[in-house]
């Protein structure tokens, strides 16, 4: 009976720090994101200056999103800072529907399994290591299929309509 207890305590005592070793990796995996503005570091606080004033009415996720994205562009160098800037800028160009497209392809591309994902990824490697001239007539070519597409497609709803108003005439009144 000593044994098992002394099993079972020995059990527990690894659970116990196994569950709080755990708890410590996801904590700092994350860099325990702080909670109070004063906890961020000085560097994070001077990129996220602009949010100082309501850093305490932020959701937490918010606050979280913020600091680790502030800690992304310290981690930079100056090369992709200055590559970021250029994808913000012309993000912020944009017009807002554009933006929303943008942001609609962005969700069903994260639904997509990691497999899938991954082979976009590599196409889109592919595509960029082409000339810009043959980047001109892919584009090209897949705006004429997706026109054509389309086309297609607004014939079909058309004969659709056509098939069911003969349908509809054929019909007995009465």
């Amino acid at each position: 009976m000593k044994m098992i207890r002394l099993i079972s305590a020995k059990l527990l005592a690894v659970s116990f720090l196994f569950s709080l070793l755990l708890a410590c990796s996801v904590l700092f995996s994350h860099q325990v994101v702080a909670k109070e503005w004063q906890a961020l570091s000085k560097a994070q606080q001077n990129v996220l200056t602009e949010f100082s004033g309501e850093w305490s009415s932020l959701a937490k996720a918010q606050q979280e999103k913020l600091a680790l994205g502030a800690q992304r562009w310290l981690n930079m160098d100056a090369q992709d800072r200055e590559k970021a800037l250029g994808h913000f800028k012309r993000w912020q160009a944009l017009p807002p529907q554009q933006r929303q497209i943008l942001k609609q392809k962005m969700r069903q591309f994260r639904q997509l399994p990691k497999a899938q994902q991954q082979k976009v990824r590599e196409t889109m490697k592919e595509f960029q290591k082409l000339s810009p001239e043959k980047q001109q007539q892919l584009r090209q070519q897949f705006q004429k299929t997706q026109r054509q597409k389309v086309l297609r497609q607004q014939q079909k709803q058309q004969q659709r309509q056509q098939l069911r108003k003969q349908q509809q005439n054929r019909r007995p009144r009465g």
